[in-house]
């Protein structure tokens, strides 16, 4: 059996090179030719899978170890029946935790206020998507103290109509452009220009759910923290610019989030082929003497979204290599522990997760 992987997948040979012959190439280098005589195929959200590429192809299973489907062509796949498999759920916490540090970041900006909160000063937060990254951060802005404001028509009888005079927006939905309830372009003009004048929006979901057009138009005064992208790896500059916190894709992109990846992928071709079980290897982070006393000081620590934002704005300078830099930036991002897989802070944890 021949596998052929997207070679920044971590752990392929770990999981995979007991059961197959493992090939790893740039995403960029997998095409039509690279899939003869492969069995199956590993990718990540930027490699669009379809009928260009696998038209001839032979394949019994594709992995796409990150979560969210809008890059595979489901339909084309179920119509042919080659089995597929999303690892929905992987990057969960990575993504809470990405979360964290940017409200952190801002408050240490002056830009959002540290709780505890005075009754008239309670933060109003808006959540779009309460899927288990959503749910999850229900669950620690409750314990922050804010105001929420929930929209998720999958789970409640509502509508964004109540959405206005937030403080704060975060987006958790995937992307759909068909069904009862298309996610595509949710965020608009009439979204935007209900809010306060610097309501931050923060979007890890996917970018075309914001209508970029309409953002750049009537959300000039709006706090943007974006870390997708329409139309990525060819992102709109003048939206980049503009964000006070701008991140490429990378609020899923922990250790753990990866290599979970993997691992969920792993476990369903073994399902499929009948592979022995495997579970990954716990890797750990020890933040050794540090003095963090917060959890705001302790998510800052293990990822200061501000510091990649420089980065990629001053990586991103050079307008005609844009997707090349953007995809390299991805693909360089430093390595970020989640912390739950942090040692020697469990009493800071505990603060984080109880909103001490």
């Amino acid at each position: 059996m021949r596998i052929l992987a997207d070679n920044t997948i971590p752990l392929l040979d770990y999981f995979f090179a007991d059961q197959a012959d493992v090939i790893a190439l740039p995403f960029q280098e997998i095409n039509p030719k690279s899939l003869k005589g492969v069995d199956i195929l590993l990718t990540r959200s930027q490699f669009k899978v379809g009928p260009d590429l696998l038209l001839g192809s032979q394949l019994k299973f594709i992995g796409s170890c990150v979560t969210g489907t809008d890059h595979l062509d489901t339909e084309y796949l179920k119509q042919q029946s080659i089995p597929f498999y999303a690892a929905e759920g992987c990057n969960t916490q990575a993504v809470v935790d990405y979360i964290l540090s940017v409200v952190a970041a801002l408050m240490d900006d002056k830009i959002l206020p540290h709780p505890p909160f005075s009754k008239e000063g309670v933060l109003k937060v808006g959540i779009i998507g309460l899927g288990r990254i959503g749910s999850r951060l229900k669950s620690v802005f409750q314990k922050l103290g804010y105001e929420l404001y929930l929209y998720d028509p999958f789970l409640l009888d509502s509508s964004l109509d109540h959405f206005k005079d937030l403080d704060l927006i975060t987006v958790h939905t995937p992307l759909t452009r068909r069904g009862p309830y298309p996610s595509f372009h949710l965020i608009d003009k009439n979204l935007i220009e209900r809010q306060k004048k610097h309501c931050v929006l923060i979007n890890t979901a996917r970018g075309a759910v914001i209508n970029t057009a309409d953002l750049l138009q009537y959300g000039k005064d709006l706090i943007l923290c974006l870390d997708v992208w329409e139309n990525e790896p060819n992102i709109n500059i003048e939206l980049m610019e503009k964000s006070y916190i701008a991140t490429p894709h990378i609020a899923g992109h922990s250790v753990q989030g990866k290599q979970r990846g993997t691992e969920y992928v792993y476990q369903a071709a073994a399902k499929l082929f009948n592979w022995p079980s495997k579970s990954m290897p716990q890797t750990r982070k020890s933040l050794g003497n540090s003095t963090v006393e917060t959890w705001q000081e302790l998510v800052l620590e293990l990822m200061d979204p501000r510091k990649e934002s420089e980065r990629m704005k001053a990586s991103m300078s050079n307008k005609n290599a844009l997707p090349a830099v953007f995809s390299e930036l991805r693909k360089t991002y430093p390595q970020r522990y989640e912390l739950d897989f942090v040692d020697n802070i469990p009493e800071i944890v505990t603060r984080i997760w109880n909103a001490a």
